[in-house]
């Protein structure tokens, strides 16, 4: 056994080598193997897989069995260096493929596995230094392109020399030039599997998501009994907002391969993104039975809590993803910024959006969630409009950057507020389903008089999210602003019971019985509110009123309407919403 397995590392087959390694160790599930050879070990970890301590001791065991007649031989190091990157020991990994080299210098997969390993830990240090640019780390960048170039020179019909290093530079954000190494790989052998599932993911991060589906088909039609295969244009499917055909797809994979149950939080992601956030969130707790460590399923059901303004739960979740961890991305921090700032914790909300910019300064979300929610915060005006301004030059054209502006400048005085309105209806004519720039919209036309208008904006955001708690809230504010009190309960209850953690809109849904007649519930609205929502002058005022009308006292009479939700804090996009 032990000479066959390095006889099949020595050819390049790292598969079935580390399957002999795992039929040694007595492991029947040979995914491992597959993970090895075909999947970034970095990205493996952020997409939801965790090392198994125990299965690393059994094959480490295997290994050193090997070892004491084989530490003379390069294939043994290429072995080594495969199973420590499996579980993202990517120094001793590094050491692994060094031996290997010096060993035998004629190897190709020698300098493979270094490259690999020198491709994962560059990444890590990248991350690390919250850099975007690998400029800082260019010494290590070359180092690692020199040992794809030596192995295609040793070896330039192997496709995995195109295809690893196709996933090095796509890890980098360098998609473009990874493109070409998958063509190469796909020239080389056009039934290589893994390359067409690379070629999708390329696509997909390049926004070029019609290619990517298209990808994802043929790799249906050539492969139609992999379930990896249906994995991917389901989660394509998905990305292009076909639903229910992307739910049917990764259902159908995991018939096929029940050990696919990340596809349980992937599933749950996408029916989030249809609306379902009840249904979402029985998913992610499907997945996390299975796989309680789940780094993507964690943060995913916190998105979900947070949306819900669930913000307690929401942290929780985070915290336990933070485990074991060193290096976060953007979104973890900006998902915990969100949180912090809905329970008032601004200050470690500022911390947070510090940490998020330098770790992705080129994101649309980084300089609008960073300065100008902060800024709105701490209403500092004049900054927040001086970076919207910027966000707009950056990026022309975009709805989300156009809706920020608008919504921003909707609050101003008169002229600015039309400045306001023609920034949101440009974002609503260039993504005609944004629903938040929808519900923006129809706030700043009721501001400017057109109430039938706004009105019918609502309808249709609510049409586009019926499950997204903060715009049934932001209905049933227009609703009362309007002086529709039965629709505007009906509104607040709603909103109330997808998410329950919106305390603040007992006091709206208070004020509405109030006016209504009903004072007793309108009290008891009141008081839940002053207990679990933030406490503004206007809130306050209207829980003094209620319960002087209650105590028998001399009822004056009702504030004026228009000024209800003058201290709604609704300014800033909610956690369920995400810019592309």
């Amino acid at each position: 056994m032990t000479e066959r397995m390095l006889l099949f590392a020595r050819n390049g087959d790292f598969e079935r080598s580390l399957g002999c390694v795992l039929d040694v160790a007595g492991v029947a599930d040979h995914s491992a193997a597959k993970h090895a050879v075909r999947f970034d070990p970095l990205r493996h970890f952020q997409s939801g897989g965790s090392p198994d301590a125990r299965l690393y001791l059994k094959l480490s065991k295997v290994l050193d069995s090997v070892g004491r007649a084989s530490r003379r031989r390069a294939e043994y190091w290429g072995l080594k260096a495969a199973v420590e990157l499996l579980f993202f020991r990517t120094r001793r990994a590094l050491a692994a493929g060094e031996r290997a080299v010096s060993l035998d210098p004629g190897w190709a997969w020698g300098f493979l596995w270094r490259a690999r390993a020198r491709g994962a830990l560059l990444v890590s240090l990248r991350q690390a230094r919250h850099r975007s640019s690998i400029f800082p780390l260019a010494p290590e960048f070359r180092a690692v392109l020199s040992d794809f170039a030596a192995a295609e020179i040793l070896d330039a019909g192997n496709r995995d020399v195109y295809a690893w290093r196709s996933q090095f530079l796509n890890s980098l954000d360098q998609e473009e030039a990874g493109m070409k190494d998958l063509q190469r790989t796909l020239e080389i052998d056009p039934s290589y599997d893994w390359a067409y599932s690379l070629l999708g993911d390329t696509f997909s991060e390049l926004q070029r998501g019609d290619e990517a589906l298209k990808v994802c088909r043929e790799m249906v039609e050539r492969f139609s009994s992999s379930a990896w295969a249906y994995a991917c244009r389901g989660r394509e499917r998905g990305k292009a907002g076909l639903f229910q055909s992307a739910c049917d797809d990764m259902k159908r994979a995991m018939r096929m391969d029940s050990r696919l149950s990340v596809l349980n939080a992937w599933i749950g992601e996408t029916i989030r993104k249809r609306g379902d956030y009840a249904g979402a969130l029985g998913w992610m707790d499907r997945t996390l039975r299975s796989q309680p460590g789940n780094y993507n399923a964690l943060v995913w059901k916190a998105r979900l809590l947070n949306a819900q303004w669930r913000v307690g739960e929401a942290l929780a979740c985070l915290r336990r993803a933070a485990r074991g961890r060193k290096f976060f991305d953007e979104h973890f921090y900006l998902l915990r910024a969100e949180a912090l700032l809905k329970s008032g914790r601004f200050a470690r909300a500022a911390e947070d959006f510090d940490k998020a910019f330098p770790a992705s300064p080129a994101t649309l979300w980084s300089p609008t969630l960073k300065n100008g929610r902060r800024a709105c915060a701490a209403g500092e005006k004049t900054a927040l409009h001086e970076d919207m301004e910027r966000l707009v030059e950056t990026y022309p054209g975009n709805a989300w950057a156009l809706a920020f502006r608008g919504a921003t400048s909707s609050q101003g005085d008169q002229s600015r507020a039309a400045d306001g309105l023609r920034d949101l209806d440009e974002a609503v004519r260039i993504s005609p389903d944004h629903a938040w720039a929808r519900s923006r919209r129809a706030r700043a036309r009721l501001k400017m008089g057109w109430k039938k208008e706004a009105l019918q904006d609502m309808d249709l955001c609510l049409a586009l999210k019926k499950e997204k708690a903060t715009f049934w809230a932001w209905s049933g504010v227009l609703r009362l602003e309007v002086n529709d009190l039965e629709r505007a309960d009906y509104d607040f209850t709603r909103a109330l019971r997808i998410g329950p953690g919106l305390g603040g809109f007992f006091s709206y849904r208070g004020r509405v019985r109030f006016l209504a007649g009903n004072y007793d519930d309108g009290l008891a609205d009141l008081e839940e509110g002053f207990l679990r929502g933030p406490r503004t002058a206007q809130w306050l005022a209207w829980r003094r009123e209620a319960r002087s009308a209650a105590s028998g006292g001399r009822m004056e009479d009702p504030c004026n309407s228009a000024d209800v939700g003058a201290h709604y804090v609704g300014s800033r996009p909610s956690g369920g919403e995400r810019a592309p």
